[in-house]
């Protein structure tokens, strides 16, 4: 540092205490020599040659106290420490060289400077004044120093006692000063001790990883509990290595990245990467950190939040998402809105195409959308929605509409409303599905169970229902009372034991148990006994169903000697009934295009009438399934949807492990990576088998069965 700089040092560059203690030691110098010069002067004017040094020390304190208040603390306290020795010198050269009682005063000048500016300055002035005291006593002894005459007994004694005052007084200054500042470091030292237990309390306790590596080589200093327990290494395989050496960081390029941010900016918050476990899981994961200083050692503090599960969350609800928006568009699934103060609806292509509009039709207010039902079914319809408004509940109901070209379908619409804070409605949302073939297939059933009742009271075939536990009859059919001579009042009621039909209980057991693996029997050949003990051979067919959730088994007995064609009518009328109480399906599946392949859900095996074992899990396995006819067009299909993007669908045919052929609506979207590249595809498959045949089997159905 310069001269200059040195000069205008200010106040802070020095201690407080003893900024203190320097503005007193100016007044002290200002008031002592001041009082000496008094008494000198009024009662000793003889020995005015002893003012020299005191009138040199009043001056130095005038300058001392003017610097202070300039702001010049160090500066004061050089010109107080050396030119204060100077005075003294001048006033003991003055005043009888080694005789003269400023003399005493020189190791308060060596006190001060050790004090002020430190142990090289106080060598410096010690040495000056072990040089000065040889100087004086040699001029005395050579008789080069005349001494002044013998100063009287009173003034010596304020020379000796002023310079005592001062020193009593600033060692006390001294002392009370040291003793607080060992208070406060005391103090400082336990805040420390508190504040390192409770960041090592924290720092192992914290549900985060938190690890401390030093900065220049990144090797670890101290890991966390939760940090060993998230990475899966010991702490002894940790300790002094780095990351780089563990092999954590997925890009090793990162850590340089995020070492040099960190060091530019002092702190990073929530900076999402991916770190390798000991056992080669990634996990994704948010990276904070900040700069401390560990020993004098730049470190760095790092916390690690697991943000594995949440980004796994966020790709599931992104293929939900997709797979629901597929859901929507393959199923055919209408959305609608409704402004309750404008009237106006907001409805989706599908729901336009559902209520035979143009897909580009904006005219949609309630009025129309109230017109367009059919005029039976309005007033219901109505009221159910204006009551699901008013009572906040939701809208559910099936009703018909009528095409602007008369043609009549059924849809089911759902709704919900959303309300204002004083509970005034606002809008109703919902969706609608065209259900007029489902309607049309219920009717069927309807028609097909009233054959049903009809068939088990007329049929030639033995018909009973009996209970599962007991086998108690629940019902028997006019057959049964011819084969077996029972009248139903006699069987109703009791079980198969009770009336002796089963040769055995045993045998009724084997029968049940053959039933449970199965849940249904066929051609299960037993010897049942009449009314009249007559054992005949039959075969039985049987299945488990419950009726008003009660479990029970509806039987077909067949008499094996002159009823197979029975039998087989049986087993037909079984066959189109359970396929006629068959609904329409769909599953889900996932293709990786680079691997080819594929993920179906449980309905899709069903729809494919395949077990999940059986199934080889590709593209290829899936082709393998479907139709020779129209392989060329699901090919072709699929070559385009690789092409472009966009959502695509087709029907097409399977032939089942069975061998039976099925119809399917396939649609699906194909994802591209960043660079345009198919990776992925997402697609339903939904069962319009029953929608293809449907009228094909009632027809067949109604004609077998006349």
């Amino acid at each position: 540092m310069s001269a200059k700089q040195e000069s205008v040092v200010s106040a802070e560059a020095m201690d407080e205490s003893k900024v203190r203690a320097l503005r007193m030691t100016g007044w002290f110098l200002l008031a002592a020599p001041s009082l000496y010069l008094i008494l000198l002067f009024a009662a000793f004017p003889g020995h005015a040659v002893r003012g020299i040094g005191p009138g040199f020390l009043l001056v130095l304190a005038i300058l001392t106290l003017l610097l202070l208040r300039a702001g010049r603390a160090l500066l004061a306290a050089r010109l107080l420490v050396y030119a204060g020795w100077a005075g003294l010198a001048i006033a003991a050269t003055a005043g009888g060289g080694v005789y003269a009682p400023q003399i005493v005063a020189l190791p308060l000048a060596i006190v001060l400077a050790g004090w002020m500016l430190g142990p090289r300055h106080a060598i410096a002035v010690a040495a000056l004044s072990i040089l000065l005291g040889l100087a004086l006593a040699v001029a005395t002894h050579l008789g080069r120093l005349t001494l002044p005459p013998a100063a009287p007994p009173l003034l010596m004694w304020v020379s000796f006692s002023l310079p005592a005052a001062i020193v009593c007084l600033l060692t006390l200054y001294i002392v009370r000063s040291y003793e607080g500042r060992l208070e406060a470091q005391r103090h400082t030292e336990e805040e420390l001790r508190l504040s390192e237990d409770k960041f090592g309390k924290v720092f192992r306790s914290n549900p985060l990883a938190v690890s401390i590596t030093r900065l220049e080589d990144g090797r670890y200093v101290d890991v966390n509990d939760t940090w060993l327990q998230l990475f899966g290494w010991s702490r002894e395989e940790v300790i002094g290595r780095t990351s780089l050496d563990l092999g954590k960081w997925v890009r090793p390029a990162d850590r340089e990245s995020w070492a040099g941010a960190l060091r530019r900016a002092g702190r990073l918050q929530n900076v999402e990467t991916r770190f390798h476990t000991r056992n080669g899981e990634v996990l994704d994961v948010l990276l904070s950190a900040e700069l401390i200083d560990l020993a004098g050692e730049q470190c760095a503090l790092i916390m690690v939040s697991d943000n594995t599960e949440r980004k796994r969350a966020e790709k599931a609800l992104s293929e939900s998402e997709a797979l629901l928006r597929i859901a929507v568009q393959g199923g055919n699934i209408g959305l609608w809105e409704w402004d309750v103060a404008t009237d106006k609806l907001r409805w989706n292509k599908r729901l336009r195409s559902i209520f035979g509009l143009a897909p580009d039709d904006a005219d949609l207010t309630l009025p129309r959308f109230l017109a367009a039902i059919h005029p039976d079914d309005l007033e219901a319809t109505q009221n159910a929605f204006m009551t699901a408004l008013a009572n906040n509940t939701e809208f559910d109901r099936e009703y018909r509409i009528v095409w602007p070209d008369g043609t009549v379908r059924w849809i089911v619409a759902r709704g919900h409303g959303e309300y204002a804070a004083d509970g005034a409605p606002l809008r109703m949302t919902g969706a609608a599905l065209d259900i007029t073939e489902r309607r049309q297939a219920e009717t069927a059933q309807r028609e097909s169970q009233d054959r049903f009742a009809k068939i088990f009271e007329a049929s030639p075939v033995t018909i009973l229902i009996t209970r599962k536990d007991s086998g108690q009859y629940l019902n028997v059919n006019e057959s049964f009372t011819r084969q077996f001579g029972w009248a139903r009042q006699e069987v109703i009621g009791r079980n198969s034991l009770d009336i002796g039909i089963w040769q055995s209980a045993r045998e009724r057991e084997r029968w049940v148990d053959e039933l449970d693996r199965r849940g249904t029997v066929r051609d299960y050949e037993v010897g049942l006994l009449t009314r009249s003990g007559e054992l005949r051979q039959t075969v039985v067919a049987a299945e488990a169903i419950e009726i008003g959730g009660v479990p029970c088994i509806i039987s077909m007995i067949h008499d094996i000697t002159g009823r197979k064609q029975a039998e087989e009518a049986l087993r037909a009328s079984q066959a189109r009934l359970t396929e006629a109480q068959r609904i329409g399906h769909f599953g889900s599946w996932d293709l990786d295009l680079a691997t080819g392949r594929m993920e179906w859900t449980d309905e899709l095996f069903r729809i494919f009438e395949c077990e999940r074992g059986a199934f080889g899990g590709t593209w290829n396995a899936l082709l393998d399934m479907v139709h020779p006819d129209d392989l060329p067009v699901i090919r072709k299909a699929f070559r385009e949807s690789a092409a472009t993007q966009g959502a695509y669908e087709i029907d097409h045919r399977i032939v089942t492990p069975t061998g039976r052929v099925k119809f399917l609506h396939v649609r699906w979207e194909v994802s591209f990576d960043d660079g345009g590249k198919p990776v992925r595809a997402l697609g339903t498959a939904q069962d319009i088998t029953e929608q293809r045949l449907a009228k094909a089997e009632i027809e067949r159905l109604n004609a077998e069965l006349e």
